[in-house]
């Protein structure tokens, strides 16, 4: 969602929807539908292949590296080529979560490391995964 809400078209406040975009790919001679679009959005359907990433890439004025994890010290990324879903990038266009990654990432690795235990702590507490679903499949 964060391509969609920030790379708003010029003139105009709204951002950007899966229809506009599947049209303007389309044009450019790539191929994604709007259904398909709203489906990454909404995280119910991830790792879409390089296929659909490259026109989506063009289309926003990113490079197709942008959809993928690198070593990066702002984000904290430890493997490069780990995989980032729309939903995931989305999850960053909240202030909240930006100010807890930049606090994280100064942090030293032995109290990343107790911030993770935490989190996960957390989270098994309230029934939850890391991805914020309920450990029963809910």
């Amino acid at each position: 969602m964060y391509l969609f809400e920030t790379r708003v078209p010029p003139g105009r406040t709204r951002p950007w929807s899966p229809a506009e975009v599947s049209a303007a790919v389309r044009e450019r001679g790539g191929q994604i539908s709007a259904i398909y679009l709203q489906k990454l959005l909404t995280g119910e359907r991830t790792d879409p292949t390089a296929r659909y990433l490259r026109p989506l890439a063009e289309f926003f004025g990113v490079r197709l590296s942008w959809f993928y994890a690198e070593p990066d010290e702002e984000l904290g990324a430890e493997e490069s080529g780990q995989t980032v879903t729309l939903a995931d990038v989305s999850a960053l266009a909240d202030p909240g979560v930006r100010q807890v990654v930049r606090s994280f990432v100064a942090l030293s690795p032995p109290s990343r490391l107790a911030v993770q235990e935490l989190i996960q702590a957390a989270l098994r507490a309230e029934g939850k995964t890391a991805a914020g679903h309920n450990s029963l499949g809910d």
